[in-house]
């Protein structure tokens, strides 16, 4: 929930962003998760988002992720299995990827 808003209110121009990251040392692969959207403030007044008025941002973040520099980082699987407990399968068709 981004300050500013209702409970279950979606932001005009919102975006739920997944990131996917890979540990170069390790091999372990990691996926970032969050919630971005303009302040209401910068709505009304037509605001283009840069430095000064940057996006609102929520990190997801569950047992087992970790806060590094460039944002929670959350183990990949896990995350996934976590996600898909709240998504109905009906909504969403299967996608098929094949990581190198």
């Amino acid at each position: 929930q981004l300050p500013g808003y209702s409970r279950g209110n979606i932001p005009p121009g919102s975006s739920l962003v997944l990131e996917r990251w890979r540990d170069t040392h390790s091999g372990k692969r990691y996926l970032r998760v969050y919630f971005q959207a303009q302040s209401l403030d910068d709505l009304r007044r037509l605001q283009t988002p840069d430095s000064q008025h940057p996006l609102l941002r929520q990190e997801w973040h569950q047992a087992g992720c970790r806060t590094t520099a460039v944002g929670t980082l959350c183990p990949y699987q896990a995350a996934l299995t976590a996600l898909g407990r709240n998504i109905d399968p009906q909504s969403a068709p299967a996608v098929e990827m094949v990581l190198p």
